[in-house]
């Protein structure tokens, strides 16, 4: 027993000093690269020993005490996370560092959050999780060139990210997660200028924390939309008036930024050069008290022109402190961010199906992390049937391929996980999208075509589907016989006439192979039925007959 002591203990010191020599090397890093920069250039240089007698930044003087305490922290659980993170947080905070200090910092915490320093025994875990969200989504930077600004803005989304997958991610509040959610759409989205490497890591780091969050919901108490409620909101699409357009594109560039929620909102934007507008996850009363904070202390509010900010706010302090651990409310604002963008225009262009197919992948992400869960929780099965069935419903009627094949798979997905509470949903896409999709006629492009009788044939090919399609329509008087309409479509595009057998051709018939396996299938696995005596009757070649099937005709013969 002594021996196990021992060595955890052994163990646990090793721990301890990586944890030191991590935290020593990165604020050596910062601090290097800060003197590099002409604003520290003239302190003396240290190595955060015996420098009292030389001239400091408050910033450095930050990194030089931590630096000093670092080797003689041995139980780095009862250790307060803020008391190392707090220079690497003030840095990212500061608006007077530049492109490459902030990345450095964000480097930093980075890697504290990979290797674990913030364990889920600390007491202060919590509020350490919310400081790093707080911190990293309203960093704020010098700009000087886009390469380099976009290397920084980078880094931002990979730390954002790191946040959500760590395990005291899960401490966050709603409000934390909405914010993270918010400033990583921003960076990718918010100009429209950004480049596309940055928007597509942008779009990557947002389908991951999708993934992060909705893995959360088979823990979620059920609770009903009114507990629910309270969550800042998060803003999906641009603007679409020129003066809201423009005072969102003014993010990053100086004066902070402001949201399309309403006239209000766009009505601080508007402002003098000293306003700063609200923050884009508050409501239009928030927006207002912001911008009478700023009238009423304008210098502390203030930002400079030249500064760089994921999710605005510029001098507006931190949040409000974090409350109890992410759940349903976050759950079901980010499925409304993400059914937000499900949605085209007359005369779109090709970004515009590129963001509405966006948003069907958010979607698909929440159905394969969590689809089975979403029964549980009614105010989130009420969004799949009314918010997303109806932005399904618009768009994909078009027949535009790229915005064709993500709700495919979306609705694919739906079916897998919840088959029994989509009834009308599934009519009305079959009836409206798919059947005249598939059957190509007008205008309708081949590639769209293909891709509609692809998820026919992949519906056809879930064990349950046909028979919940007979049942539920076909044996209904009051609803179509959508089964004798599917295959009817099938059989009529199986067939080639007056043209060469091609790929339509091949789907129609693997979609009509695909109902009859299934029949086949059911046919040999279900359990024979009746009496004893009614088998014995009807013979031994009923002993495989189906459980559906009643011998009405093997009686009436045998008299």
């Amino acid at each position: 027993m002594a021996a196990l002591m021992e060595g955890a203990a052994a163990a646990a010191a090793v721990k301890a000093r990586g944890f030191a020599g991590i935290l020593s090397s990165e604020s050596a890093g910062v601090m290097a690269v800060m003197r590099q920069n002409s604003k520290w250039a003239l302190v003396a240089p240290g190595y955060g020993y015996g420098d009292d007698e030389a001239p400091d930044d408050p910033l450095l003087e930050e990194f030089k005490a931590v630096r000093r305490r670092l080797f003689g922290w041995h139980d780095w659980d009862r250790v307060a996370p803020g008391a190392y993170l707090a220079p690497f947080l003030q840095v990212i905070r500061s608006v007077e560092t530049s492109g490459p200090i902030t990345g450095m910092a964000l480097s930093a915490v980075l890697k504290v959050l990979k290797h674990g320093l913030i364990s889920e025994d600390n007491l202060d875990a919590a509020e350490a999780m919310h400081c790093i969200a707080d911190a990293v989504t309203l960093c704020r930077f010098e700009a000087t060139d886009p390469d380099h600004d976009d290397v920084v803005l980078s880094k931002i989304l990979h730390v954002l990210l790191e946040c959500m997958l760590c395990p005291t991610g899960r401490l966050l509040s709603d409000d934390d997660v909405c914010n993270i959610v918010q400033a990583c759409y921003r960076i990718g989205h918010q100009s429209g200028k950004e480049s596309a490497l940055l928007r597509n890591l942008s779009r990557h780091i947002l389908r991951e924390i999708v993934h992060a969050v909705f893995r959360r919901l088979p823990h979620l108490r059920e609770a009903s939309a009114a507990a629910a409620e309270g969550v800042h909101h998060i803003e999906g699409k641009t603007p679409s008036t020129p003066k809201a357009r423009s005072a969102a594109a003014r993010v990053g560039t100086g004066g902070g930024e402001v949201g399309a929620e309403a006239a209000a909102v766009a009505a601080v934007a508007e402002m003098g050069p000293g306003a700063v507008p609200a923050s884009p996850t508050k409501g239009v009363a928030a927006a207002a008290a912001t911008a009478a904070a700023v009238a009423a202390n304008p210098i502390e509010s203030a930002a400079p022109d030249d500064s760089t900010s994921p999710r605005g706010g510029g001098g507006v302090g931190p949040s409000k402190p974090h409350g109890e651990p992410f759940g349903l409310a976050c759950v079901l604002e980010i499925f409304r961010f993400s059914v937000s963008f499900i949605s085209l225009e007359d005369g779109t262009d090709e970004n515009a199906e590129s963001m509405c197919a966006f948003g069907l992948q958010l979607v698909l992400a929440s159905l394969e992390s969590a689809g089975e869960d979403f029964e549980r929780h009614a105010p989130l099965l009420a969004l799949v049937q009314d918010d997303l069935s109806r932005a399904v419903l618009a768009v994909a009627p078009a027949g535009h391929p790229p915005v064709l094949a993500a709700t495919a798979a979306t609705v694919l997905q739906l079916y897998m996980v919840m088959p029994l509470e989509l009834k009308l949903q599934l009519e009305a896409f079959l009836r409206m999208v798919l059947l005249p999709l598939g059957e190509g006629r007008g205008e309708i492009p081949q590639e769209s075509q293909r891709i509609a009788l692809e998820c026919i044939v992949d519906l056809c090919r879930q064990p349950n589907f046909v028979p919940d399609l007979y049942i539920n329509f076909d044996c209904d008087l009051e609803r179509p016989n959508l089964f004798e309409e599917l295959t009817a479509l099938l059989s009529r595009n199986a067939f080639p006439v007056n043209c060469p057998l091609n790929a339509t051709h091949l789907l129609s018939l693997e979609g009509l192979l695909a109902v009859v396996a299934g029949i086949a299938d059911r046919s040999t696995t279900a359990a024979p039925t009746g009496d004893d005596d009614d088998d014995a009757k009807a013979g031994p070649a009923l002993d495989a007959i189906p459980a559906a099937y009643v011998d009405i005709w093997g009686s009436a013969a045998a008299g």
